[in-house]
């Protein structure tokens, strides 16, 4: 994201179009228009939180603030902001805060969104409407009587089976839609972080605690490159997940559960966070994780186990099987596929001629396709 400070005479125009249904906070300015002269009334967190995002809801991306604040305040309060709206898509996009003071004249402050519809309001609010509509169809699709880690699954797999990873734009410095919401959910193709805020928004509206942080993942060359995932609270307790990693976009095996619901140790593995968060949770619990849920995370290879896995499994004609262990990950692959001991297994369930597997050798998972 990039910050440009200039020292300038600047008059806007604020564009007033009809508000969208978000609830925020009045905004009050926090000097007087008529009495203020000078440049040093400053201007809180909580005031240029609440006058950017009343006027963020009306689709405006040039706003003016009455006030001084440093950059730094900025940058803070655009980390709240998107975390508690990652529908407005245009936050990371370039923006500028352009600062201006006179002796007859108030302090002004403006923010300035730009290479983002070129600040036509009615653009903006038509691009929130489709991002609420294609949510709206994720939620009118989940099933009565779900709890919320049966919520976070369905859309989980929801997105993961509707959006596709923008490879293309992989490594790409410019900012457009497949980093957002609007791109994940409404054209289908996303990077890591349209991957990550759609998930972030859904959960917010299903009132489930979630967000998005950012940091660096080894690439399947062994660099390390910028990623972005969530952290969830389920049953008063966080997990991590990454959507972007478990979406394979194969047509055999579209969707892994191998970073649903992971504790730190599991994050840690291969994820770096970078120091600059809105907010770090600590994720020491296992109990709701998927492989957990499902009968299917083993400390030790027993055939049995795997079988009862199978008929734990939440889809038909495969089984997810993580393990506590190198040792008994490599034994559970040496029994089941170089000594044939899967075709015992038939009592459990329909195991056709046609077999078919993933691993993941640093998480310790096995994925079979039967």
């Amino acid at each position: 994201m990039k910050l440009l400070k200039l020292v300038a005479l600047f008059i806007s125009s604020v564009f007033l179009v009809g508000c969208i249904d978000i609830t925020v906070t009045d905004y009050a300015p926090s000097v007087d228009r008529e009495q203020n002269t000078s440049s040093d009334s400053y201007m809180s967190e909580q005031e240029v939180y609440d006058g950017l995002v009343q006027e963020m809801a009306k689709g405006n991306l040039l706003i003016d603030l009455y006030g001084v604040f440093e950059d730094d305040t900025l940058t803070a309060v655009l980390r709240r902001i998107e975390n508690d709206f990652p529908e407005y898509y245009w936050i990371g996009y370039e923006y500028y805060l352009v600062k201006s003071s006179g002796t007859f004249m108030e302090t002004t402050s403006t923010v300035s969104f730009h290479g983002a519809d070129a600040y036509e309001p009615q653009v903006v609010l038509d691009k929130l409407y489709e991002i609420e509509a294609a949510s709206n169809q994720i939620l009118s699709s989940i099933p009565q009587g779900l709890d919320d880690f049966e919520k976070a699954l369905y859309v989980y797999d929801y997105i993961a089976n509707t959006t596709v990873y923008a490879t293309d734009r992989k490594g790409v410095d410019e900012i457009g839609t497949w980093d957002t919401v609007y791109g994940c959910l409404v054209l289908g193709e996303a990077v890591c972080g349209g991957y990550s805020k759609a998930f972030s928004y859904v959960m917010k509206r299903l009132g489930i605690d979630c967000g998005v942080v950012t940091g660096e993942v080894a690439d399947e060359n062994g660099e390390n490159v910028g990623h972005a995932w969530n952290y969830i609270m389920i049953d008063n307790k966080y997990y991590w997940l990454d959507l972007t990693w478990d979406d394979t976009d194969d047509e055999t095996d579209p969707v892994s559960h191998t970073y649903f619901l992971i504790d730190d140790m599991r994050m840690n593995k291969n994820r770096i966070l970078h120091k600059e968060q809105f907010f770090v949770p600590t994720c020491y619990s296992m109990e709701q994780n998927f492989f957990v849920r499902y009968d299917s995370y083993l400390t030790v290879y027993n055939a049995e186990d795997v079988g009862q896995a199978m008929m734990s499994s939440p889809d038909e004609g495969k089984v997810e099987l993580m393990f506590s262990s190198k040792q008994a990950y490599d034994a559970a692959f040496t029994s089941l596929f170089e000594n044939g001991e899967l075709w015992s297994l038939t009592e459990y369930a329909d195991i056709s001629e046609s077999v078919s597997y993933s691993k993941n050798d640093n998480m310790y998972v096995l994925s079979i396709q039967y």
